[in-house]
């Protein structure tokens, strides 16, 4: 399992075992009964992970091999276009796009 399926398992857990029978999870009860929770500061924290584990993060962290420069231009030598490069990335194109215009490849 990698680093983002382990959070949300993690995050999964902690609100079926703690939020679920939680007595103050119910509709007249607001969050600020939450804020003193160590479950509520452990879920914000796996939260802000996930936010900041951005699609880079992902890209430059796959399955044992990084996405480079070099590799982009390898995929493009052998003509292959922008859509069929992101497919055998295993990324979006819109990530592809962004990873492009940070290493100065578009025209």
């Amino acid at each position: 399992m990698n680093r983002r399926q382990e959070l949300l398992h993690e995050q999964m857990q902690i609100f079926e075992n703690h939020c679920n029978i939680c007595p103050y999870n119910e509709p007249e009860f607001r969050n600020s009964h939450c804020l003193g929770c160590e479950q509520y500061a452990r879920l914000r924290k796996i939260g802000n992970d996930l936010l900041f584990d951005t699609s880079e993060t992902r890209l430059n962290n796959g399955k044992g091999w990084k996405f480079t420069k070099e590799w982009y231009l390898a995929l493009k030598s052998q003509g292959l276009n922008d859509k069929q490069v992101a497919k055998r990335a295993r990324i979006s194109t819109a990530t592809l796009v962004k990873f492009k215009r940070k290493h100065g490849l578009t025209k």
